[in-house]
C-alpha cells in the first residue's frame, strides 16, 4: 500500500513539475561596455566560455523580485565580468531556463566567447586590482595599487558602502 501511494505523490510530482530550457538568441558579438572599434585588432579570444546568468525565483505564484521576470542586461554584464580584461562575448548563445513546482526559478543564460583588451587584464606582477561600486551594483572605478594600498584599503573599508570588492590578481 506505501508502495502505491509514493508512486501516486511521485507520479503526481512529475505531472505538475514545469521544466523548460530553449534557446532564444545566438549572437555575433555582444556587450554592455562602449568598446573602442579601433583598437579590435588588439582585442584577443579567450580558449574558455563566459557564463552568466540572472535569476527570479518565485514561490507558489509569487516572484521574489521586483522585476517578475529575469533581465538579459545583468546576465551579459555577469558574463563579462567573469574574466579579467573581457569587454565584449563573441559567437555565443542567449538561453531561457525555467521550472516551478511550488518553488520555481526564471532565468537567462549567456554564455559566449571572451573578447579580452590586453590593456585592461595586464596587472604587473605584485600589485592588486581594487574595484568601487556604486549604491545599485554599478562598477564605477577599477584600478590597480600596490600591496600596502591594498592593505589601507582593506582595513578602512570592512563596513558597507565603499568598495564592496578587493580582487587579488597575482
Amino acid at each position: 500500500m506505501k508502495k502505491h501511494v509514493l508512486a501516486v505523490v511521485i507520479l503526481a510530482c512529475s505531472v505538475f513539475t514545469v521544466s523548460c530550457t530553449q534557446r532564444i538568441l545566438e549572437f555575433t558579438i555582444v556587450s554592455t561596455r562602449n568598446i573602442d572599434l579601433s583598437r579590435v585588432g588588439e582585442f584577443t579570444r579567450s580558449n574558455r566560455v563566459a557564463r552568466g546568468r540572472d535569476i527570479v525565483h518565485w514561490i507558489i505564484i509569487f516572484p521574489t523580485s521586483f522585476t517578475g521576470q529575469p533581465q538579459l542586461m545583468p546576465a551579459i554584464e555577469r558574463a563579462i565580468r567573469s574574466v579579467p580584461g573581457c569587454v565584449a562575448l563573441i559567437d555565443g548563445r542567449v538561453s531561457e531556463s525555467s521550472w516551478w513546482f511550488i518553488y520555481g526559478q526564471d532565468s537567462y543564460i549567456v554564455e559566449g566567447t571572451p573578447l579580452i583588451d590586453p590593456k585592461l587584464s595586464m596587472i604587473p606582477p605584485g600589485s592588486h586590482m581594487v574595484t568601487s561600486m556604486g549604491p545599485v551594483g554599478n562598477v564605477k572605478e577599477t584600478r590597480v595599487v600596490s600591496q600596502s594600498e591594498y592593505e589601507a584599503l582593506k582595513k578602512r573599508h570592512r563596513q558597507p558602502g565603499g568598495i564592496v570588492g578587493l580582487n587579488v590578481r597575482p
